[in-house]
């Protein structure tokens, strides 16, 4: 019998499971960008967008999804958000993918360190102009992806 060795996992290896892990987190999320939201309390009275077709999935009343998007909004902020998605997400401590991009942000909010099974975290197109915001993020210990690009830092 011969001995299995193990081969070395290439940089390139890595970043595909990296990309791979976000898009099957975004299968059928829970979509409410596009809907011209200044704050948080809006999103009650929003129906989020169709994906594929399809209203979003429902157990026991709440959204039976893994990702939230919030992209293309005018949030200047998001105090309540993991509050609002314990409410709304049948699994919101495995939310693993937060689209806030192109909204009006100017720091990153102490709110999304509460989603502690985000993966990917997309925050381009806002308005963050310090870099050492990016620091909070270090408590999110499962994040592979964020978007920061589109910034005058």
């Amino acid at each position: 019998m011969t001995e299995l060795t193990k081969k070395p996992i290439k940089e390139s290896q890595i970043q595909a499971k990296s990309k791979i892990d976000c898009r099957a987190e975004l299968i059928d999320p829970i979509d409410f960008s596009f809907k011209d939201l200044m704050n948080l309390e809006e999103i009650n009275d929003c129906t989020p967008r169709l994906v594929n077709n399809r209203p979003a999935k429902l157990v026991n009343g709440r959204y039976a999804s893994l990702s939230m998007k919030l992209g293309y909004n005018a949030l200047k902020e998001i105090q309540g958000l993991y509050q609002w998605s314990e409410f709304a997400f049948a699994f919101p401590e495995k939310i693993s993918s937060l689209d806030l991009s192109f909204n009006c942000l100017s720091t990153i909010p102490e709110e999304i360190l509460n989603f502690q099974g985000l993966k990917c975290l997309y925050l381009h197109g806002n308005k963050i102009n310090n870099l050492l915001e990016v620091e909070k993020l270090k408590k999110l210990k499962n994040l592979t992806t964020l978007t920061l690009h589109d910034y005058l830092i």
